[in-house]
């Protein structure tokens, strides 16, 4: 009785510790001693498992068929340098998929956030380098053909655009010396 107790209370101080298990081990193998679930028969400890607690060690297994995926541990319980039990519990990894799932969502969202603000970054850099040049060379376009034939076109932007202006700049100094003779 007082085991049980102790096992509910382990149980409602951690709650990823989905059930408890308390076996004896003797020369005939492990019998249950107390349970916080329904048990049946497939819920033993196998020869193996005892084996492997008989020698000191701890068994783990990774239950993920089941919908809530868990580690199944079962370690040995020694009483003066003796092993006598086995306490096999079920640690739920919910909490655990739950964070991991946060965390990937955050990580998607702060890659559309790089995403978007790299495209900013382009687009503003864009209109820099090339919208604002191109748009002074069509100004200057315009206003030489309203007949203002003093205007030079800006040699700013790309290469490509600085050739554009510079060819009409030439072209606008051969309309001037044209008319002039």
């Amino acid at each position: 009785l007082i085991l049980e107790r102790v096992i509910q209370n382990i149980l409602e101080l951690r709650p990823g510790i989905r059930w408890l298990d308390v076996f004896e081990i003797g020369p005939d193998g492990a019998t249950l001693i107390t349970s916080s679930r329904s048990m049946d028969r497939t819920d033993m400890l196998s020869v193996a498992d005892v084996n492997q607690i008989a020698a000191g060690r701890s068994v783990a297994a990774f239950d993920g068929a089941s919908p809530e995926r868990a580690w199944i541990i079962t370690a040995p319980i020694t009483l003066n340098g003796t092993i006598v039990g086995a306490i096999r519990g079920r640690f739920s990894i919910t909490k655990y998929d739950e964070l991991i799932l946060k965390q990937r969502q955050l990580a998607i969202l702060a890659a559309i956030g790089a995403i978007i603000f790299t495209s900013a970054v382009f687009l503003i850099l864009i209109r820099i380098q090339i919208h604002r040049p191109i748009s002074q060379l069509l100004d200057t376009m315009e206003k030489v053909g309203s007949g203002n034939l003093s205007l030079r076109a800006p040699l700013t932007g790309p290469l490509e655009i600085q050739k554009l202006s510079q060819q009409f700049n030439h072209m606008l100094h051969q309309v001037r010396a044209a008319i002039a003779t």
